[in-house]
């Protein structure tokens, strides 16, 4: 690190230039002189208006404020924790680990990962997500990581930069994070099994749909599968704060009607089943 949060493998957004701080540390430039400020919050904003899909695309505050409350009392822990064992086996040799986390949202499995890392390797870290509220929130997690307004399809990372990638519960394009790896480098993803929540759903649908995503990884990416870990988990929910805040964090959120959500709000426990699966990828050498 250039100095504490800082990481030195930004890249312009625009030019693809190597981007460093200003004398005054308040901006980022690049040798074309693309400028870029830091907020006061400690993030910067690297995506470009061209890339939005909207004004304000990614989580709306509300969105991260649920998902912050509901994660900080620990009902995903299991994941955080599954997914920090498999990082740790997987970086414990290495000296000084640089580990980017795609679709951050409010910070919560970036700054445990990054803690678990710097227990035995000197870390930097980065998060970067689409929606600045989810950043403004991570702020709030840990100054000592660079966090990011920016596309995760057009990630402002140098090539062959990072130790270790995390997507969790996200879309992300393979030849990008491949592009970031290096050699040997790491990847991790999270995505949900069949049954993931079926319980919620099946009080917010009259027909339940399978709830399956998968990452697309093809062999151009140069990312060799190495192992699937599984989590399958029962979650007891037992008031009716809990019960919004999980639908307000997840898709579901914004398809289903009012008169769901409100029959949903009336609720005051509710159990539902985790079905998580986190996959391991190495970037493997170029042909």
């Amino acid at each position: 690190m250039t100095k504490e949060g800082i990481m030195p493998s930004l890249i312009c957004p625009v030019c693809s230039s190597a981007l460093k701080q200003t004398e005054n540390n308040k901006s980022y430039t690049c040798e074309n002189k693309h400028l870029f400020d830091m907020s006061k919050q400690g993030y910067t904003n690297l995506l470009l208006s061209h890339l939005k899909k909207s004004k304000h695309p990614g989580d709306t505050s509300e969105m991260v404020f649920a998902r912050k409350e509901f994660l900080n009392c620990g009902h995903y822990e299991i994941v955080s924790n599954t997914l920090n064992q498999l990082a740790k086996s997987y970086c414990k040799n290495i000296s000084h680990v640089n580990y980017t986390d795609l679709g951050c949202g409010e910070g919560y499995y970036t700054e445990r990962l990054k803690n678990i890392l710097n227990q035995f390797s000197e870390t930097t870290a980065c998060g970067i997500d689409i929606s600045t509220p989810a950043i403004k929130s991570a702020c709030k997690r840990d100054s000592t990581i660079q966090w990011l307004v920016a596309s995760a399809f057009h990630i402002p990372v140098s090539p062959a930069s990072q130790d270790l990638v995390s997507c969790l519960f996200f879309r992300f394009d393979a030849h990008e994070v491949s592009r970031i790896l290096k050699t040997d480098g790491i990847l991790i993803c999270a995505n949900t099994g069949a049954n993931h929540l079926i319980e919620l759903r099946e009080h917010l649908y009259d027909n339940v749909k399978i709830d399956k995503s998968e990452a697309k990884i093809t062999d151009e990416a140069r990312l060799e599968h190495i192992e699937t870990v599984s989590i399958k988990h029962s979650l007891k929910l037992t008031n009716n704060t809990e019960i919004t805040q999980l639908l307000t964090m997840t898709p579901h959120y914004w398809r289903v009607t009012n008169d769901k959500k409100l029959a949903l709000e009336k609720l005051n426990d509710l159990e539902v089943n985790l079905d998580i699966q986190l996959d391991v990828y190495r970037r493997t050498k170029a042909p």
